[in-house]
């Protein structure tokens, strides 16, 4: 069982996968799509290899490679 804190957040990012992604998504009313998935996985690589959330500014870097314009 993956163990959140009173704010829903992971207490330990071990615990996270993709199927608890799909499930909290769910339990928000919220159906990961494709989009979803590609700043997520960005995300989490990024937060793994790094060992830090990315800021915004590298997210929006990020997305503006699948959306230029």
């Amino acid at each position: 069982m993956n163990k959140q804190d009173e704010e829903g957040y992971l207490v330990d990012p071990v615990d996270w996968s993709e199927a608890w992604a799909e499930r909290t998504a769910a339990e928000q009313g919220i159906a990961l799509a494709d989009d979803h998935w590609f700043v997520i996985r960005f995300m989490r690589e990024m937060q793994l290899e790094h060992q830090v959330t990315p800021d915004a500014r590298h997210v929006m870097r990020h997305l503006e490679k699948r959306y230029p314009g």
